[in-house]
């Protein structure tokens, strides 16, 4: 069997400012130039064995996901168990129907513990596990 672990992340060139600092009575304003950008997510064999990603220009949604993990389960050679958190796009009903399709594929989802954002590594998992 193999033992996946999965994420996503977003990069762009342009800083989020959540508060700024000024005088009582005066009025700042923040020029923020969005740009476009670039999305990836990751999927790490345990121990390091191998890395898949997918890079891409837009926003990450549950058909992105559903995407992705369907180039995967037509590549895996063996049983594979995907490791993800609780994301509102890995839990919609779209991302849902497709799970038993791809367990007949022999790709499995396991979903970490809610509210358990230590183990969203993979050392933490291993380590925990002794794996």
């Amino acid at each position: 069997m193999d033992l996946v672990y999965f994420d996503q992340s977003g990069f762009n060139l342009w800083a989020k400012v959540v508060y700024a600092w000024q005088k009582r009575g005066e009025r700042i304003t923040i020029a923020v130039s969005k740009g476009k950008s670039q999305n990836v997510l990751g999927l790490m064999w345990h121990r390091c064995q191998k890395f898949s990603s997918f890079v891409f220009e837009g926003g990450v949604d549950s058909n992105v996901v559903i995407s992705c993990f369907d180039l995967i389960a037509q590549s895996i050679e063996k049983e594979t168990v995907i490791v993800l958190d609780n994301a509102p796009i890995h839990r919609s009903e779209e991302f849902q129907e497709k799970i038993e399709e791809w367990e007949r594929q022999g790709l499995k989802i396991y979903f970490l513990p809610t509210y358990c954002p230590s183990l969203n590594t993979h050392r933490d998992v291993m380590e925990k596990d002794k794996v």
